[in-house]
């Protein structure tokens, strides 16, 4: 298909691949704007009922103008094929943008984005149209945050029983956000979008899908059938309880018990204002004050001792009650889990794995019940803390931060990164923008360590032994997201638990980070000579490369537009990184 052409538009490249057909950019000739063009699958394209039904829901589809929805632009038929016209959206798609981008979308981002999804579906629903197939992999996200809803209606040209389990063809990226009656081949109508939206807004909170990609489809549909959700905090802690109880109630198994609209979803999506409930609770106490002063107080004689008594009582219970709420306070100390994984021991030693009593996954929050002021040979301060399921035991307090310290760091580390970083090495970076003020809020940093790699894979810090001390030392690349500006930080482990920064270097162009590892080959740019015979049997001189072995590991940093490669080397002797080798 590639430079056919479709009315004014000249198709460029494939851009995606479905059931029902391929999808294609197109260019106008004369005014050079990108559509999308849908192909219908050739085979389907032969039947002339397929291609009534694919003409007369383009000809519905047409209807729909939501700003968060996929423009139809045309409806075409020609001897190429049966083709619709569409709006480009440019953008990722959203579960490429949580894998690639952000991991777990903090709340304060998904609310609203989330609330674009259903504002487009909402409206469909008005327009009668029932979606059927929402799922991450049709909602594009721009790179300004605009929401564009994909696909809308093109599960309903099959016929009636495009959702049934009989249907050939369906993948199980599809099958994982069906509703129950979708599994079951019920009358589908918009409550099945609600299910699937509430499966949708699980992976953007917690970074993944409630099911398993690896499960066979059967062990899939019985869950959805049969099993009860998880609940989205066993994958993410950081999920709110408030939003974690919406997720179930969209999802419902219930169709009565689910939201009746994408009105009503999105209106309990927000928690109630708990500063206006209190300024509501005062308010009320207010009228009842002003109405018990208008009766008239019955005064009573008493004893001047009885008086005195009263008053030392309620002065005593005062303080103790003070003393108390501080001692509450300083009890109840929350904590955020900021290392992968943290152990729960039932005693102080980080060497014995007999005494774990349970893996405490990262932002998760405890309660300090009681800390050392000392740290042990290893350097761990260790506290008893209380997890949220009520379980006491032994933590070193240097996994642990305050929530401000929890959401900044989670605001720079993508969820693939926080599982392949030390807590060393998040502490440092997050040091580093504190110390340079690069925080816009308390949890949006202006700088994020970039994402930037080979096939999109994470690849914007690196680890290596760069000072042969046999403990990780760490490398990373960081973008500022307003403006292209880059910096190359590299940090040294000083210790169990301190890391120190080394390298700050401004890059003019974003770079890929390598290691080349010790013991490797490296040519030192010097010549020597070796004595060896011509073919006439006279001694000549023959001029060799020198090479060394690496004493420690090296880094590597490839300029991602001019393709060279700087090497630096870390000088055991002189304690500082050479960094001037350039690697062709």
């Amino acid at each position: 298909m590639i430079g056919t052409q479709i009315l004014n538009y000249r198709i460029e490249r494939l851009i995606g691949e479905g059931g029902m057909g391929n999808v294609y950019l197109g260019v106008h000739t004369h005014i050079g704007r990108k559509v999308a063009i849908k192909a219908l699958n050739p085979t389907l394209a032969k039947n002339p009922e397929i291609r009534e039904r694919f003409k007369n829901e383009a000809s519905m589809l047409s209807q729909l103008h939501h700003p968060n929805i996929v423009q139809l632009y045309d409806y075409v038929e020609m001897d190429q094929g049966v083709f619709l016209v569409m709006e480009y959206a440019e953008g990722q798609t959203l579960d490429e943008y949580i894998e690639k981008v952000t991991g777990p979308i903090p709340e304060e981002k998904a609310i609203p984005m989330f609330s674009k999804i259903l504002d487009g579906v909402a409206y469909a629903h008005k327009k009668n149209v029932v979606h059927r197939d929402i799922k991450p992999s049709n909602i594009i996200i721009s790179p300004e945050g605009m929401v564009k809803i994909l696909d809308f209606g093109i599960a309903k040209i099959i016929g009636d029983t495009s959702h049934k389990l009989t249907k050939t063809g369906t993948k199980l990226g599809t099958v994982l956000y069906m509703s129950p009656e979708q599994v079951k081949g019920e009358t589908l109508d918009f409550h099945t979008d609600i299910y699937s939206l509430g499966i949708t807004l699980f992976e953007m909170l917690t970074g993944r899908c409630p099911f398993d990609k690896t499960t066979s489809e059967y062990e899939v549909y019985k869950k959805i059938v049969e099993e009860p959700l998880p609940d989205a905090r066993t994958f993410y802690p950081a999920v709110s309880a408030h939003l974690s109880s919406v997720i179930f109630k969209s999802t419902d198994k219930d169709i009565n018990a689910r939201y009746q609209s994408c009105a009503e979803f999105k209106k309990d999506l927000i928690p109630a204002d708990p500063l206006a409930a209190l300024a509501e609770a005062k308010e009320q106490k207010g009228a009842r004050k002003k109405k018990k002063k208008e009766k008239p107080e019955e005064v009573r004689p008493r004893r001047r001792s009885m008086l005195f008594w009263n008053i030392f009582m309620a002065a005593f219970l005062f303080s103790a009650i003070t003393i108390a709420a501080f001692k509450l306070l300083y009890m109840k100390e929350e904590r955020y889990v900021i290392a992968s994984k943290l152990y729960l021991r039932s005693s102080k030693s980080a060497e014995n794995n007999a005494n774990t009593i349970k893996v405490v996954e990262f932002g998760s929050m405890v309660e300090v019940i009681d800390a050392d002021n000392y740290s042990d040979d290893d350097g761990f301060i260790w506290a008893k803390v209380r997890d949220d399921a009520g379980k006491e035991g032994y933590v070193a307090m240097n996994y642990l931060g305050t929530r401000k310290e929890f959401e900044q760091i989670r605001g720079i580390f993508l969820a693939e990164s926080q599982d392949q970083t030390t807590v060393n090495f998040k502490r440092a970076v997050h040091k580093y923008f504190v110390k340079n003020g690069y925080f816009d809020s308390d949890r949006n940093p202006e700088w994020k360590i970039t994402t930037e790699g080979t096939g999109g894979a994470y690849n914007g810090f690196i680890s290596g032994d760069f000072n042969n001390d046999g403990l990780d030392d760490y490398a990373c690349v960081i973008a500022n997201k307003f403006y292209e500006g880059y910096h190359l930080l590299v940090f040294l482990a000083k210790g169990a638990t301190e890391t120190k920064l080394i390298i700050d270097e401004e890059l003019f162009e974003s770079a890929v980070l390598g290691i080349m590892k010790k013991g490797e080959k490296i040519s030192t740019g010097r010549i020597k000579y070796s004595m060896e015979y011509d073919e006439e049997g006279n001694v000549i001189q023959v001029p060799k490369k020198v090479y060394e072995s690496l004493a420690s590991d090296a880094l590597i940093v490839k300029n991602k537009n001019s393709g060279k490669r700087m090497l630096y080397i870390y000088n055991l002797s002189e304690d500082h990184f050479n960094q001037s080798i350039v690697m062709k």
